[in-house]
């Protein structure tokens, strides 16, 4: 009887952890393609990840420092943020293979990020404010600052109108290059970031879209 209510009062704690932590995620904030197929994060592994005193959060996030990042001039390293639209990942990756770069989502799809992809989670539904879906969106934001530690050579960043402040290129990305840099490492352009509206509605304006919708929705300025 005692470990169910010991269980009862977890439960009620993450919850309640997850609600303090919550922030309404906005469409910049979504990562992962819609088709990358990653497995659902489990209320065990949610537990991991936002309860500290049932497993070290290092141990739970271990895998992340096996992303493989290539490194020198090619590809560029992009990153983005505040599109405004939904699919933003797959907009991100259409302007950064036109740029012969490449995006976190698009090196995830490489075999040799097969082991690290296999243990992501499907970003949740913006309402959703439940513990396993802030511990999902807190593992993306965690490999992303991985992602940030790791590249070198060209970065630039792929910036709309909607870059809010607590989003994941503000809080973690940014940061993140900006301490890489000042340990000497080699990295650069990412203080001077791609205008999304300029680069994928001017630049890329005869390009051909597989999201021809949201690229319209992107140059007529209906974003939010």
């Amino acid at each position: 009887m005692s470990s169910f209510f010991v269980g009862l009062l977890t439960l009620l704690l993450l919850n309640q952890f997850a609600k303090s932590l919550y922030v309404t995620p906005t469409f910049e904030d979504e990562r992962g393609f819609q088709s990358a197929g990653y497995p659902a994060m489990t209320k065990e592994r949610a537990y991991q990840l936002l309860y500290p005193s049932i497993s070290s959060r290092s141990s739970a996030d271990a895998f992340l420092d096996k992303l493989v990042v290539p490194g020198g001039e090619t590809p560029i390293k992009f990153f983005w943020s505040g599109f405004g639209v939904p699919n933003s990942a797959e907009v991100a990756a259409e302007i950064a293979r036109y740029h012969n770069g490449v995006t976190l989502e698009m090196l995830l799809e490489r075999p040799e990020n097969a082991a690290v992809k296999q243990q992501m989670c499907i970003w949740p539904a913006r309402e959703d404010i439940s513990p396993v879906a802030e511990a999902c969106r807190a593992q993306w934001r965690r490999l992303s600052q991985v992602y940030a530690e790791k590249a070198r050579g060209p970065v630039t960043p792929i910036l709309g109108d909607h870059v809010a402040p607590d989003s994941v290129w503000m809080t973690h990305e940014k940061n993140a290059l900006n301490q890489s840099q000042q340990k000497g490492n080699y990295i650069y352009g990412f203080q001077r970031p791609m205008n999304l509206y300029e680069v994928y509605c001017v630049k890329m304006a005869k390009s051909r879209s597989d999201y021809p919708e949201i690229k319209e929705k992107i140059c007529t300025k209906q974003t939010g």
